[in-house]
């Protein structure tokens, strides 16, 4: 009698466990009520947060200690950096986040951008 008690209460825990998980997945993955905040670090320091919307459009440029610039453009709800003088500029040709949790960088100019919450330096 007691192992089928333990059985039945371990088997509630399991199912309720898994209800729940696949409620958090959802919520985190699947809604999108909220504007994005993401969060602009050059050589390992935030200098920039910015709140994406749908309705922005624009551009503006990051530069390091060494010179070096990475041209960040916010369109349609997204962010991506639309030039760089860096060499091999990876940066570049990443796509544009939004909601993604792998943040675009560029390696040689020490550049990380991340949506807030799913990746910090």
């Amino acid at each position: 009698m007691k192992q089928k008690t333990v059985k039945i209460i371990l088997t509630l825990f399991i199912a309720v466990t898994a209800v729940l998980s696949a409620a958090a997945v959802y919520f985190i993955y699947f809604t999108d009520n909220a504007a994005k905040r993401v969060n602009i670090y050059s050589e390992g320091v935030k200098v920039r947060t910015v709140v994406l919307s749908d309705d922005d459009d624009y551009s503006f440029e990051i530069v390091n200690s060494a010179g070096g610039k990475n041209t960040v453009t916010v369109k349609d709800g997204m962010i991506s950096v639309s030039d760089a003088d860096c060499p091999d500029r990876v940066c570049v040709n990443t796509a544009a986040i939004k909601n993604d949790p792998h943040p675009i960088i560029c390696v040689p100019n020490k550049l990380i951008i991340s949506v807030e919450g799913a990746y910090s330096p």
